[in-house]
């Protein structure tokens, strides 16, 4: 009976380490059939891909992956020991199936990616004959392990790229960022092939394990280099944006220590207001609790108050928060201008991607700092914030002392804050995955498909992102419509969006008929209510009747 190979347990710990790191970063629904994913599936999709692309008139060359899953194939060999009784070894080639899938509804960052995954290949490709000669090799085995953890790292910044939100937004300014990184982890595979090369021809150990711990030290110092060039450029970027948006940094500095100072004359006196159940709900980030307002007469501590919960929140990290106080001590605060532009500030300033896409498109364009252009920004940014795709992150935003801005500043303050609630949870990832889900289910009721492959094959050609769902259903209701009723469809729509609460059917009726006539409404033929069923999925009607968008983001 023949003993087993001789496994090398510090190619286990790398290789374990890297598929946990990936593991935290990729989603468990984007993840749930990785276990059971053969090379053979990843490349059936890829196939897939092409066929979608091409009956889109996009056809692409999918043949440069080619030389990739080789490498994949061979390289696979060398680490079968390592990765024995785990689900280790079919992450090197499962996170391709998504990110391949996600990408190719943008086809200029399909491209890329793929130019990104082709350059795997050549340092993969000497593991044709490797693991046939030296996969039993224990020195060769942690090696070989790094080429593990550098794929997985490779997964890993290609998988945050396309799956935060946002991403088609941002591709071509924050395109330049990964790929930085993916040139960095190319040298590290190269080193390792080089590191592979020399181990296989000495005998030493100790000439090995020196050969190792150099290349290593090689790693890391140019790793540090990009994080240092990256950390150095993004400050600049981050400076240049204050100068654009023509902020006085400091002041809102000296508002919040002239708080403290007040607050540190009395510790401890305003932790109640942490208690209060209302309080509790808002910082726990419910839907249901998504707006406080503080009332109390002047020099009543409400200022305090919210000083202390923005302190607790920050402090438990659970958060971004973003904390704005107006005074009438400080007399540009109350503009509505400084507001917003601090907010956006705030939501961008530990975000480099999000730093180099405004400094691209907005300072190096000379565009305007104009107030809708940075309300615009607001909620392009809000809902982007978050550096990792598989966790949500929250924001909180107080606002202190509202009412001692203009009057006429008040209800502008208040509506870019419920936009950004709106926008945020639009683009909630369990929120979209759901809506997807109820919008596919509708597609499927209405058409015919007599095979499952056919059913699977309809759901894989359907958009991926809600907002390109919405413009195939909206395209499909108004294909053939006539320019009238075209215009009637958007008068339901505008009806439902802007009216100021939600209008019950006969309400809506009744509106329809007075917008669309222009020679009297006779009140005994109000529009039919199957107008109504010509516009779902996107608008639904409620137990009392009301009809509303089946969600927020379609409004958006």
């Amino acid at each position: 009976m023949p003993l087993a190979p001789r496994v090398s347990p510090a190619a286990q710990r790398i290789i374990r380490d890297a598929f946990k790191d990936l593991e935290r970063t990729i989603s468990n629904d984007d993840s749930a059939d990785f276990a059971t994913t053969t090379l053979d599936k990843v490349i059936q999709a890829a196939h897939k891909v092409e066929n979608q692309l091409a009956s889109r008139q996009l056809l692409r060359n999918m043949r440069r992956l080619t030389p990739l899953f080789d490498g994949l194939q061979h390289y696979s060999k060398s680490i079968e020991a390592a990765c024995e009784g785990t689900p280790y070894m079919a992450w090197i080639w499962a996170p391709i199936k998504i990110i391949l899938k996600i990408s190719s509804d943008y086809v200029d960052a399909f491209d890329r990616i793929i130019g990104a995954y082709s350059r795997i290949a050549e340092p993969l490709a000497r593991f044709k004959i490797l693991h046939q000669e030296f996969d039993t090799n224990v020195e060769l085995q942690q090696t070989f392990a790094l080429f593990y953890s550098d794929i997985l790292k490779f997964h890993k910044e290609a998988y945050k790229f396309v799956r935060r939100a946002g991403w088609k937004v941002f591709f071509m300014t924050s395109w330049g960022h990964f790929e930085r990184r993916f040139d960095g982890i190319i040298d590290d595979l190269k080193a390792h092939e080089k590191l592979v090369d020399n181990t296989a021809n000495v005998v030493g150990l100790s000439q090995i394990k020196q050969m190792r711990e150099n290349v290593e030290a090689l790693r890391r110092e140019a790793a540090e280099q990009v994080d240092r060039q990256e950390r150095e450029r993004t400050a600049k970027h981050l400076l240049d944006i204050v100068g654009w948006l023509k902020i006085d940094d400091n002041q809102q500095a000296r508002i919040s220590d002239m708080v403290t100072a007040e607050l540190q004359k009395y510790p401890q006196t305003r932790d109640w207001i942490l208690d209060q159940k209302r309080i509790s709900t808002w910082m726990k980030c419910s839907m249901e609790s998504t707006f406080l307002v503080l009332q109390g007469r002047p020099g009543t501590g409400k200022s305090a108050l919210a000083t202390r919960i923005a302190t607790f929140l920050r402090s438990s990290g659970r958060s971004m928060v973003v904390s704005y106080i107006c005074t009438y001590s400080q007399g540009t605060s109350t503009d509505y201008d400084q507001v917003i532009r601090s907010i956006l500030l705030q939501l961008i300033q530990h975000n480099s991607d999000l730093i180099a896409y405004i400094y691209k498109e907005f300072i190096l364009n000379q565009r305007g700092v104009k107030a809708q252009v940075i309300e615009s920004l607001i909620l392009e940014v809000i809902g982007a914030v978050s550096d990792n795709p598989s966790q949500t992150t929250y924001v909180h935003v107080i606002v202190d002392g509202l009412d001692e801005c203009d009057k006429e500043n008040q209800p502008k303050v208040i509506s870019i804050l419920e936009r950004m609630v709106s926008k945020a949870f639009a683009v909630t990832s369990a929120v979209c995955m759901f809506l997807w889900a109820r919008l596919v289910l509708n597609f499927l009721t209405n058409n015919m498909f007599v095979r499952k492959r056919e059913v699977m094959e309809a759901v894989d050609a359907l958009p991926h992102e809600l907002s390109d769902f919405y413009a195939q259903i909206l395209a499909k209701i108004i294909s053939h419509f006539d320019q009238r009723s075209v215009f009637r469809l958007q008068s339901i729509m505008g009806w439902i969006a802007f009216a100021k609460r939600p209008l019950r059917k006969a309400e809506l009726r009744s509106a329809l008929s007075f917008s669309t006539e222009s020679d009297g409404v006779n009140i005994q033929e109000l529009a039919p209510t199957y107008l109504f069923d010509m516009c779902m999925p996107l608008i639904e009607e409620r137990s009392d009747t009301a009809f509303a968008f089946i969600h927020i983001s379609v409004k958006e």
